[in-house]
């Protein structure tokens, strides 16, 4: 009974830390200047774009961002120019499905978070080989993730063994020490621009 309090009690405390971490990075992100956003994603298109793992692949699940996240709108557009097929997320319920970019014109933009999502098509295979570009709220070096706290992207990862996961964030975002479950999802490697 104690050990079962004790953990009921462990993520209580998780979640209230995770919560502060998140109204904090929040209010961080909130005055980050334009040009500083504009400079974080051109380093990050610049970073991506020689990556390795990006080089190696075939097939991205990449984000089309919200205004409050580093900027990936160009570069999904700049990775599908290269010949990659770039896989953005479709939330369905609670889970995310990843469907092929086509074009900027073809994305709904009346989705449940306001995200721009594609209109089913060409649908990622968990089980495929590829590279997860994975927003984050806070990102530890050691590849540590906050998420916005609804698990779609940790639930999403979990079935997916063949992933390469990069954390991706600007460096305002990066956090030491985040509370840390069984069920969070640790990402392979972490970029900050």
């Amino acid at each position: 009974m104690y050990c079962g309090l004790f953990f009921l009690l462990t993520m209580l405390f998780g979640y209230m830390q995770k919560t502060e971490l998140r109204k904090a990075i929040r209010a961080i992100k909130k005055s980050i200047s334009n040009e500083r956003k504009s400079v974080a994603e051109a380093s990050l298109i610049s970073l991506l774009l020689k990556n390795d793992r990006i080089k190696l692949s075939k097939k991205i699940a990449a984000y089309w961002s919200l205004d409050d996240e580093i900027a990936t709108h160009n570069l999904v557009k700049c990775l599908t120019a290269e010949g990659y097929e770039v896989f953005l997320p479709r939330i369905n319920d609670k889970e995310l499905d990843f469907f092929l970019f086509t074009d900027e014109v073809s994305l709904v933009q009346e989705s449940s978070y306001g995200i721009g999502e594609p209109n089913q098509g060409k649908r990622l295979d968990n089980n495929d080989e590829f590279v997860a570009i994975v927003p984050c709220v806070g990102l530890e070096k050691d590849g540590i993730r906050l998420g916005r706290g609804g698990g779609f992207y940790d639930r999403w990862l979990s079935k997916c063994p063949n992933a390469y996961k990069i954390g991706v964030a600007y460096k305002e975002q990066e956090l030491q020490d985040i509370p840390h479950e069984t069920f969070d999802v640790t990402m392979d490697e972490t970029i900050f621009a």
